[in-house]
């Protein structure tokens, strides 16, 4: 019968592995010949790799702090920015010229039926820190719909409408401490339509 590989896999559990085989290697070391210098490099490696490990994590850690930090704030400054502009796009002295000048003009854009019909929005997911981070494309489009089914679920819902890349969707499982597979798409909106065709299917293991 075969048996199953007794090296643990998990990064910190091979860690773990490593240091007890040492410290036990002690005791059988002389009957089967083994120098001390190697058990006690098998030590050193087992405290080398945990050092590695505890670094990484932070380094893991810092990144995915700054990385929310730099989305929160790009974010935060978009959505003050465009309230503000609003409210100058709304006063009585503002004109075209004004924001022409002040570069608050989109360009003007006439899609063909060919385009509506075959758009496809492209998504890019990443993890960062306890959200996922989608980041799409809006080109011509008012925004996009977004769909997901996680776990057991059979049939896709409606999570949310966002005028704005990227969105953000919080990791909470179903099942508390369980791992589980998400299934995201996402269909642009037109006039508060859904228009086009579905995204790929983006998959993600959280």
């Amino acid at each position: 019968m075969a048996k199953k590989d007794y090296i643990p896999s998990r990064e910190e559990e091979y860690q773990t592995y490593l240091k007890t085989f040492a410290d036990k290697l002690r005791i059988y070391n002389a009957q089967f010949g083994v120098p001390n210098e190697k058990v006690e490099a098998l030590a050193n490696e087992a405290i080398s790799i945990e050092s590695i490990l505890q670094e990484t994590k932070s380094a893991e850690q810092t990144f995915s702090s700054k990385a929310v930090a730099k989305r929160t704030a790009i974010t935060t400054s978009k959505t003050a920015l465009r309230k503000l502009i609003g409210q100058i796009k709304s006063h009585d002295i503002y004109t075209e010229a004004i924001g022409m000048d002040l570069g608050v003009i989109g360009a003007e854009v006439n899609l063909t039926q060919e385009e509506i019909n075959t758009a496809k929005p492209k998504v890019v997911a990443t993890i960062v820190g306890n959200y996922i981070i989608f980041d799409w494309l809006k080109r011509m489009f008012d925004g996009v719909a977004i769909y997901r089914k996680r776990g057991n679920e059979t049939t896709f819902t409606l999570i949310g409408r966002d005028t704005f890349s990227p969105f953000e969707d919080a990791i909470g499982n179903i099942t508390e401490g369980a791992s589980e597979v998400r299934i995201y798409k996402f269909i642009y909106i037109l006039d508060d339509k859904e228009i086009g065709l579905f995204s790929d299917e983006i998959k993600v293991a959280v």
